[in-house]
């Protein structure tokens, strides 16, 4: 099916998009560091360093994702407006294929552009949806 127009969405809780947010963008990015070669070799032992770090501090991230909205007993208190959203069921299948991936998948360079792929789309529709402030 084609993804969705943000316009279209009904509106997010400000607290989960912003959630969603940063973790989108942390995921990205690390995802991007990971395919970008890094072009000067001086610099090697530091970008090496703060890919590590992107990298747990992104483990970290999905870890918590997971307990507060995918584990059963926490998704069961969840209100029906976000478990039937479409940026939930985007995100949490994308979160899904990244914690299930066995390590040849979270190797491959075809696997992290497809999710840096599913990161941006993630990011426009959250970008574009309208907030609420609950």
């Amino acid at each position: 099916a084609a993804p969705a127009l943000a316009e279209d969405l009904p509106p997010l809780p400000k607290a989960y998009a912003d959630e969603v947010r940063n973790l989108a963008v942390k995921a990205r990015d690390s995802l991007f560091d990971q395919v970008q070669p890094t072009l000067q070799s001086r610099k090697q032992g530091v970008a090496r360093q703060r890919m590590q770090q992107n990298e747990k501090q992104v483990e970290l991230l999905l870890k918590k994702y997971v307990e507060k909205y995918m584990l059963p007993e926490s998704a069961a208190a969840l209100d029906k407006t976000l478990t039937t959203h479409p940026i939930f069921a985007k995100l949490n299948s994308v979160v899904t294929t990244l914690t299930s991936a066995t390590p040849e998948d979270a190797g491959s360079t075809k696997f992290a552009y497809d999710r840096i792929k599913d990161f941006k789309e993630i990011l426009s529709l959250v970008d574009n949806t309208p907030k609420t402030e609950a």
